[in-house]
């Protein structure tokens, strides 16, 4: 595990590695950057539940109903321009976006507000138009 390409599982059984090694807690968080609270609950856990206690168990909550994919396809989209792909508009706005998105079924149904945040969190520039919510714009410069 601690050879393992996933990071989390590699940084959690590097605190085991290094705690059997006789590494203190401070030396192991100031060694791997990270809080001391989570060295002694991974160690905590390794104790307890032996290497099955490292593993990442699935998060509570609804799972993601827009996939990766699904995001990377928006942004390319994003990217793209609007009249190349057949909508009578030369930029986008949130609104045309989310119909074309849906009616090309990228995604089945989804809000300008996530739109917005998909693409905001990839790095592209969004930015309101005056007249408030409804004349939000999108601009094809990427961060």
């Amino acid at each position: 595990m601690a050879d393992s390409r996933d990071f989390t599982g590699r940084n959690r059984a590097s605190i085991v590695l290094e705690s059997s090694g006789g590494s203190t807690v401070s030396e192991i968080a100031t060694t791997l950057r990270v809080n001391e609270h989570t060295v002694r609950l991974w160690i905590r856990k390794f104790n307890a539940e032996g290497i099955e206690g490292l593993e990442s168990r699935p998060s509570p909550g609804r799972p993601a109903s827009i996939s990766e994919e699904q995001k990377d396809e928006m942004m390319r989209i994003a990217l793209t321009s609007p009249r190349s792909l057949g909508v009578d508009s030369t930029t986008w706005s949130l609104e045309a976006l989310k119909g074309y998105l849906e009616r090309n079924r990228v995604v089945k149904k989804i809000s300008e507000s996530w739109i917005r945040k998909v693409l905001v969190k990839r790095g592209f520039d969004t930015s309101r138009a005056r007249g408030g919510r409804r004349a939000a714009t999108l601009t094809t410069t990427a961060r």
